[in-house]
């Protein structure tokens, strides 16, 4: 789990570093290859949730696991109602997902699908920030 959350982070941050060098390019601060380093941006915001879903699988495996010597009644979906922070992160990266998939071509999506795949991934984000037990 703490070597997912690393390179999560390093990814995300990575991410970050293509992200600055654009935005001082679209600024004429510096000169870059925009196509090269929007899709390295792209590819490591990528890897950065891909990380992060593997982290929520972690944590679901972790309950399922702890539910199994407990009970086997329990649903998959019991189990995400009593662990909301769990599911508004699984829903959050989700979404988030998307977004780099389309812009790097792996998915045709159309652009209001990525506006609300966005919304929905902000609006996760922005619950987890007013509520900090959504926090994972």
């Amino acid at each position: 789990l703490q070597v997912t959350v690393t390179l999560s982070r390093i990814a995300s941050a990575m991410f970050l570093f293509c992200d600055h060098l654009l935005w001082l390019h679209s600024h004429r601060l510096v000169s870059i290859q925009t196509k090269y380093w929007a899709d390295t941006a792209d590819r490591c915001w990528l890897y950065s949730i891909i990380l992060a879903l593997v982290k929520d699988w972690i944590y679901l495996n972790n309950i399922l696991q702890k539910t199994a010597m407990s009970s086997a009644n329990t649903s998959l979906v019991t189990l995400l109602r009593s662990n909301m922070h769990l599911t508004v992160d699984i829903v959050k990266n989700l979404a988030d997902l998307m977004i780099p998939l389309n812009s790097l071509g792996h998915l045709k999506l159309n652009p209001q699908l990525v506006s609300f795949c966005g919304i929905v991934s902000s609006l996760g984000a922005l619950l987890q920030i007013v509520n900090p037990n959504l926090r994972l």
